[in-house]
């Protein structure tokens, strides 16, 4: 009995110590790869390798994008890709090997000429042959490094407008206070960057405070539409509020990055009205406008108007023209003087759209006494001009508004909104994505999107 319990001993020994061997020379595979690539060794490298007609190589990217490379590069790689120099560490090895047949998985840090430091998760195919151990395929996973990135339900931000540009397959993310985010998955974003230029010696003045910033791409330029307050002009005086200097103004770029800055004309929409959350639309008579609301401070009950624009933005055109009053509302409501309800004066946030039908929908936010709520009306006529029906019933939960709609570079339509909660007397607001459905005449909110 004890010799076979000591023959069984010595065969589990042995067996471990075989496969510590078999480990070891995959390992000396690996790194021998690994240093000949960094180092140019073409022959060095070639040797490391036994390319099969079923060998693949698959590299996803940090940014989500998927590269299947040829393995006949890791035999013949075209002059200037390998030879970068720099080093490389691999840990947390984890091997199966069967007969001459293995899989192994592995971290690797890399550290480039320059000092970059990148991070990988691989997995490599291996066949013994000939007695040696050959690469015959692989996978890379590149972590991303999210060590300045903030996620989209940690960033405080009212009025959320997102660009998803296809150029740079990037989210631009702007909204009030005028700075940018930029991202390339909606999950985590990098930011805040400075990219709005004004003129302090405009009717802005040096500091102006910036409402509900937008970026769109047109022609060959971007421009952000946002709202300017210069709090030391103070243009009325009704019913004991002061009313600032504020309205929509458009800024310029060559690139979504920025920075933004004056055009030709200093204002325009006149400058004894207070005027707030400008956008863009281009109207079935092929001429743009700006979308904006003149605000109930003033009037006593909020508007939604359109102007014509000049053809490159740089300033408008005639007169402005009246869509719809915040009392077309079926939906919103405040109290009255005497406690009646009424509807709500406020008009915030418009944003226009078409189904895909054709129908054109405009996306505008008011309240439900002290909820934020955002509701849709859609044009008749399918042009600006209307006349506008209003839904009877808000699209979206309660505390939730001034939303907009662009979709996904793999061609999702989502809604950018952002949540409103009051924590210690203050306003408290985070960008929220909702998926839309837009097959129909209407817009339909399908349910809160995680990317």
């Amino acid at each position: 009995m004890k010799n076979t319990i000591l023959a069984l001993l010595l065969l589990v020994v042995v067996n471990a110590i075989a496969q510590t061997a078999e480990e070891r020379e995959i390992i000396n595979v690996l790194e021998k790869e690994s240093a000949t690539w960094r180092a140019g060794d073409v022959e060095g490298h070639a040797s490391c390798w036994a390319v099969k007609p079923y060998s693949r190589i698959l590299i996803s990217t940090g940014d989500g994008e998927v590269i299947d490379l040829d393995p006949q590069l890791m035999i013949n790689p075209p002059k200037g890709m390998m030879g970068n120099g720099g080093t490389s560490v691999n840990s947390n090895y984890k091997f199966h090997i069967n007969g001459d047949e293995a899989w192994v998985s592995h971290d690797e840090q890399s550290t480039a000429a320059d000092g970059s430091v990148s991070k990988t998760i691989e997995i490599r195919m291996l066949e013994k042959i000939n007695g040696s151990w050959k690469l015959t395929g692989q996978s890379i996973h590149v972590k991303k490094d999210r060590t300045n990135l903030t996620a989209i339900d940690s960033i405080r931000l009212s009025d959320p407008y997102i660009l998803a540009d296809e150029a740079t397959q990037t989210y631009y993310m702007t909204g009030t206070g005028g700075k940018m985010w930029k991202s390339k998955d909606l999950a985590y974003w990098e930011g805040p960057f400075d990219v709005v230029e004004t003129d302090p010696n405009s009717w802005m003045g040096p500091k102006p405070m910036i409402w509900a910033a937008e970026l769109h791409q047109y022609k060959d330029k971007y421009y952000d539409f946002a709202t300017f307050t210069n709090r030391a002009v103070k243009i009325d005086t009704v019913d004991g509020n002061i009313i600032e200097r504020r309205a929509s103004h458009i800024l310029v770029s060559d690139t979504p990055d920025g920075p933004y800055k004056p055009m030709e004309e200093d204002i325009y929409l006149p400058a004894d009205m207070p005027t707030l959350d400008g956008t863009f639309w281009v109207d079935e008579d092929g001429k743009p406008y700006m979308v904006y609301c003149y605000e109930w401070l003033q009037n006593g009950n909020g508007t939604i108007e359109k102007i014509e624009l000049k053809p490159d933005l740089s300033g408008s055109m005639g007169k402005a023209e009246l869509l719809f009053r915040a009392s077309d509302s079926p939906w919103s409501r405040e109290k009255d003087k005497d406690g009646n309800d009424k509807p709500n004066k406020v008009t915030d946030g418009p944003f226009l759209f078409k189904t895909e039908t054709g129908k054109l929908g405009m996306l505008w936010t008011s309240w439900i006494y002290d909820e934020y709520v955002q509701g849709v009306a859609y044009s008749e006529s399918g042009t600006l001009n209307g006349p506008w029906i209003q839904e009877e019933k808000p699209i979206t939960p309660r505390n939730y508004g001034h939303g907009m709609l662009f979709k996904t570079f793999d061609g999702k339509t989502l809604m950018a909104a952002h949540s409103h909660a009051v924590v210690n007397g203050n306003y408290h607001r985070v960008p929220h994505l909702f998926e839309v459905d837009l097959s129909g005449d209407k817009l339909r909110v399908v349910a809160p999107y995680t990317p």
